[in-house]
């Protein structure tokens, strides 16, 4: 079913991307900011598991692109586990996923 939901652009990761880039190059982040990258990646993760007949609708479009991602990469599903909250957005985390994404 996660398949089925069109992405409008190829860039719809590029908010995530850009303050993921921030965090990594160690620049001051506001923590709204934080918050939202982070409620991406739990959506994203909630998103990627099968869960049989049952609809999610996700709160953020771009938790859509990350759970494709995240479906493709296994990898990139291990670095994510991680991230309990958006305190754990920190630079070397930030660096960690980018590589996948």
């Amino acid at each position: 079913m996660l398949y089925a939901v069109p992405q409008q652009a190829s860039d719809s990761l590029k908010l995530i991307k850009t303050v993921l880039q921030l965090i990594a190059s160690q620049q001051e982040v506001s923590q709204q900011l934080k918050l939202r990258v982070y409620e991406v990646i739990r959506e994203a993760s909630n998103l990627s598991v099968d869960k049989g007949d049952q609809l999610q609708i996700p709160s953020h479009r771009e938790s859509i692109s990350l759970a494709v991602e995240i479906r493709h990469t296994k990898a990139l599903a291990q670095v994510l586990t991680k991230v309990t909250s958006e305190d754990m957005l920190e630079p070397v985390m930030a660096r960690n996923v980018l590589e996948y994404i």
